[in-house]
């Protein structure tokens, strides 16, 4: 007896009651198993008669029924835990049917209802058809479709929709997922859920509308987007192709994802060694990847260059991946060559003009000394001789005949200023006479001070190369007297290594910008296409603080002549 608990031990007293009134005895209880510390369940049946004395003598036997004690009340512990499971489900746990008018009847609904539908449990089972009142009108057709395919097949109940919550005046999206079956009445018997989806469907509505964007611009991109990486063998791989694959590279993308080699193959032999060095590159330095080449498309017979520019970085699996686009630029390419040929053209067609220019200069200064300088000569000798003869007693015609060699003299100076203009005689002597004598003359001329400086008082140019630099001079000179508003200008002229260096600066008002793209500046065309018509280069900028500054560098190579 001491191994029954206390507080559990009412066998004394059914026993008892056994012996006083010889009746059974049949009890069950739990016995604590000393030897094992560990409760037992029996049934003790005893039976009573009287001994020799007189006194009630129970005997019977102790049977454990602890497995049928425990199999007795495991179904009350398995629905415990099973509420205490689908209490925490984040959802609508439910258990429908379809009543006799085929309407949807609740057995089961979890405390979810509220959070979902916002409708206690016990209330959305009294009234069902709030259910049906809530779905979407858009919804409600495929709500009953499903429900009713479902029946029919025994089939997973699935569908999604929405919900209209009053008390928040929102629409709530979800899932409804159900295993239809059998109960004992025959009836079709739902067991499922119904999920929230509202914040996964609205991420993925604005997923689909990010990629739905993307896809949009895109298709628009007139150039075949594509993203890459290198795989663990070192090769590319293509991770993304745009539709305009096959209008680019002839190839379709699922031939490209599948043999990523074939890309490599319609790259041309000569253009493949730039290809990788500019990938291993990019790959290296994790730097911009910048290729441009030429693909053999052999279904069109035709080579198409095109250029590659993409981001490089690294993807989760640590391998190098580029973004980017490879854009057809064969059109490009060809009218770009074409502009280069034409500009080409009309530098070499500016240089002959230079050329023809400074040779019908040349022709006519001497067309000028030659022809009317000599006649001019004679009628300046005829008229002397013809003062000499006429007697004093006609002073009318000795005064006209005087006022006519007057005038003879004047077209003299007039004739070699412009013989000087069309050609400076100076430039015999070298560019450093010429230039000297230039700002003489122009200081003498213009007033506006000129000083000259030079590195080198014995510089022998070529005459094509002096012409230019004094026609330069001429100009700029000419445009500071015009425009510029200054009062003093500064003539260098430096032998460096092998440059000749022409610096002319003013402390006038200063060149702007758009005064060289004027429609009329042709002065300062003619000074470029001069300078470029023998391989130079000229800049013609605003000074640091005031004035203008034209820089004119030119290749230093007396051999180099156009036969002027």
């Amino acid at each position: 007896m001491e191994s029954l608990p206390k507080k559990q031990n009412p066998a004394p007293v059914s026993m008892l009651r056994s012996t006083s009134d010889l009746s059974p005895t049949d009890r069950m209880n739990e016995s604590h198993m000393l030897h094992w510390q560990e409760a037992s369940f029996i049934n003790l049946r005893e039976s009573a008669n009287q001994n020799e004395q007189g006194h009630g003598r129970p005997h019977g036997n102790v049977t454990g029924i602890a497995l049928a004690h425990n199999e007795q009340h495991e179904p009350d512990s398995t629905v415990s835990r099973l509420k205490t499971i689908l209490s925490n489900i984040p959802g609508l746990v439910f258990e429908c049917t379809l009543n006799g008018n085929n309407e949807i009847d609740f057995s089961y609904l979890n405390e979810g209802c509220q959070s979902i539908l916002d409708i206690a449990p016990e209330q959305l089972r009294a009234n069902p058809h709030l259910l049906l009142d809530m779905i979407l009108p858009a919804d409600r057709e495929s709500f009953l479709e499903s429900m009713q395919a479902s029946a029919a097949s025994l089939s997973t109940w699935n569908w999604e929709g929405g919900l209209w919550i009053e008390k928040w005046q929102d629409v709530k999206s979800v899932n409804l997922r159900a295993t239809a079956s059998r109960n004992r009445q025959g009836k079709v018997l739902w067991s499922g859920i119904i999920t929230n989806i509202t914040q996964s469907r609205n991420e993925k509505m604005a997923l689909d509308e990010i990629t739905n964007r993307f896809k949009a611009i895109v298709s628009n991109i007139p150039s075949l987007v594509f993203q890459c990486s290198l795989n663990n063998q070192n090769d590319m791989v293509f991770n993304y192709l745009s539709d305009g694959c096959y209008a680019l590279l002839g190839a379709h993308s699922d031939t490209l994802f599948k043999q990523p080699e074939r890309f490599i193959e319609i790259i041309l032999p000569e253009d493949r060694e730039s290809f990788f060095q500019s990938m291993h590159q990019s790959a290296a330095n994790r730097s911009p990847w910048n290729w441009e080449g030429g693909l053999w498309i052999e279904e069109w017979q035709d080579i198409k260059l095109v250029n590659l520019r993409a981001s490089a970085m690294l993807n989760a699996q640590g391998q190098v991946q580029w973004c980017g686009l490879i854009t057809n630029i064969t059109q490009s390419k060809k009218e770009k060559q074409e502009l280069e040929r034409s500009n080409q053209q009309l530098e070499e067609l500016s240089s002959h003009m230079a050329l023809v220019k400074e040779q019908e200069r040349l022709h006519i200064a001497r067309e000028i000394h030659d022809n009317i300088g000599g006649n001019l000569s004679a009628i300046k000798i005829g008229l002397s001789s013809l003062i000499k003869g006429l007697e004093k007693q006609q002073p009318v015609l000795i005064e006209k005949a005087i006022k006519l060699e007057e005038l003879v003299d004047c077209t003299f100076d007039d004739t070699h200023k412009i013989t000087a203009d069309l050609r400076p005689g100076v430039l015999e002597l070298g560019i450093v006479a010429a230039l000297e004598w230039h700002a003489r003359e122009f200081e003498n001329r213009m007033g506006i001070p000129v000083s000259f400086k030079t590195n080198e008082e014995n510089l022998e140019l070529d005459m094509d190369s002096a012409i230019v630099l004094f026609r330069v001079c001429q100009e700029a000179n000419t445009n500071t007297a015009k425009y510029a508003k200054a009062g003093s200008i500064k003539i260098e002229l430096m032998h460096q290594a092998d440059e000749i260096v022409l610096q002319i600066s003013d402390d006038g008002i200063g060149i702007k910008p758009e005064d060289k793209l004027k429609k009329h500046a042709f002065g300062l065309r003619g000074m470029v296409e001069r300078v470029q018509a023998v391989g130079g280069r000229i800049s013609i900028e605003p000074g640091l603080i005031i004035g203008t500054k034209i820089l004119v560098r030119l290749p230093y190579n007396p051999c180099y002549k156009l036969d002027i």
